[in-house]
């Protein structure tokens, strides 16, 4: 590495290790490594995008395991991670300046798509406030880490959008998607209701989220409704199938079904 590269250098340091996820490489393999055994591929076709949960791992990543489960024999280059900003309130996409990501597994080379993205749309700004403690994006990592070889990602923050905003920002990563190039929409379902009516609420918006029923999905209560939307829409357009994977909430981890938290794991994929 030269002296240039490294003075340009801008890495994202986790902000959730040790609590969201272990902080040691060592203990966060194991963990992944323990949820992937207890996961099935379907062996659905070319994989093309992913729904899988954000919460603290061992709520929802058996969940997200699901998901991440159905690319392991595959040769993605890029990741497009749509996730959903809790932080920090703002309307648009932001793609923040960073060069990687660090995990306790290591970093991940942000793709030059990400700034490619910036000076196509004036929709995608880069702001700072909107990464830097937002977990839905870095989350996701870990599992891509464990699961692929060598890849890049374009992780990207959503805040508020149109109608008119979701068909100019699907379409602008249509333009850039190819055979290597998979998207990850992170987000969970229903939040901190009854057991018995979170199980109700979410298996009807998952039904719309898998027959890409637009109007139901957009009653779903959902944290990602933004990343899940708009990679509704995408695969729309290119004519991708979806497919439950996993299902399951807080409560069923917990025991405690007083108030519980919604994950689902989706695939959209296309037949080889």
């Amino acid at each position: 590495m030269t002296t240039n590269e490294v003075s340009v250098k801008h890495v994202r340091k986790s902000v959730i290790a040790g609590s969201w996820y272990p902080g040691h490489r060592d203990e966060l393999s194991k963990m992944l490594d323990g949820f992937f055994e207890n996961a099935k591929n379907e062996n659905l076709g070319r994989i093309r995008a992913l729904i899988a949960p954000h919460a603290g791992y061992i709520y929802s990543g058996q969940v997200a395991a699901f998901s991440f489960k159905q690319i392991e024999s595959d040769d993605y280059s890029k990741v497009i991670i749509l996730a959903p900003s809790h932080q920090y309130p703002f309307n648009g996409a932001s793609i923040a300046d960073y060069t990687h990501y660090e995990t306790p597994l290591g970093e991940v080379r942000i793709s030059s798509l990400a700034k490619e993205l910036i000076k196509e749309s004036e929709l995608i700004s880069s702001t700072p406030a909107a990464h830097s403690r937002e977990h839905s994006a870095e989350i996701e990592i870990p599992f891509l880490q464990r699961i692929l070889g060598d890849f890049e990602i374009v992780p990207i923050i959503l805040g508020g959008m149109s109608e008119s905003d979701m068909d100019e920002f699907s379409n602008l990563i249509i333009k850039h998607l190819d055979e290597k190039t998979l998207i990850v929409a992170s987000t969970d379902l229903s939040h901190y209701h009854p057991y018995n009516e979170a199980v109700s609420m979410d298996t009807s918006c998952i039904n719309s989220i898998v027959n890409l029923d637009m109007e139901n999905a957009k009653r779903c209560e959902m944290c990602g409704y933004f990343p899940v939307l708009i990679t509704m829409k995408i695969a729309e357009k290119l004519n991708w199938q979806a497919k439950l994977l996993k299902y399951a909430n807080s409560g069923d981890v917990t025991g405690d079904r007083s108030e519980v938290v919604g994950y689902a794991a989706i695939a959209f994929y296309t037949k080889k």
